[in-house]
């Protein structure tokens, strides 16, 4: 198995654990934040 191939396994795995962690918070009932909320947060990281 090449590096590259490697690399694109382990990015997808990544991936897969967010998708899941997401999917499970949204079947909870959890809200999360806004879109709008996400944007300001990370305009205050940058700036």
């Amino acid at each position: 198995m090449s590096h590259a191939h490697y690399e694109m396994l382990i990015n997808l795995v990544d991936l897969y654990q967010k998708l899941n962690e997401a999917e499970t918070l949204d079947a909870s009932g959890e809200q999360g934040i806004s879109h709008q909320e996400m944007m300001k947060r990370l305009k205050e990281r940058i700036t």
